[in-house]
């Protein structure tokens, strides 16, 4: 992400996206309202977290979408669209392999 400010409310890590892609701007137009100290703040639907953090790549990136993709509640088209826009898709269904092998006794 091009324009990232990253800053914290208390002890809560915060990041800023200012949109400069149309997917991004797809991102923020369906950031659902979330209410933190009495103010809402926006966002971005968990699909459009996870393909942001695939596209990132980073180890804390890929921690967090294994994480997101075992405790979300997803629209598989929508995440699978994403992921094939943004050219992801082959990390995205590695990081379901895997989570779904996590997920085995």
């Amino acid at each position: 992400v091009p324009y990232l400010i990253r800053t914290s409310c208390g002890d809560v890590p915060v990041d800023i996206i200012i949109s400069t892609k149309k997917w991004e701007h797809e991102a923020c137009e369906q950031a659902v309202p979330i209410s933190f100290e009495d103010v809402d703040i926006p966002v971005a639907p968990v699909e459009y977290l996870i393909a942001m953090k695939l596209r990132a790549g980073g180890p804390r990136d890929i921690a967090d979408v294994s994480e997101l993709l075992k405790t979300s509640e997803l629209r598989p088209e929508l995440l699978n669209s994403l992921a094939k826009r943004l050219r992801v898709d082959r990390k995205l269904e590695g990081m379901k392999t895997a989570v779904n092998r996590d997920r085995e006794p």
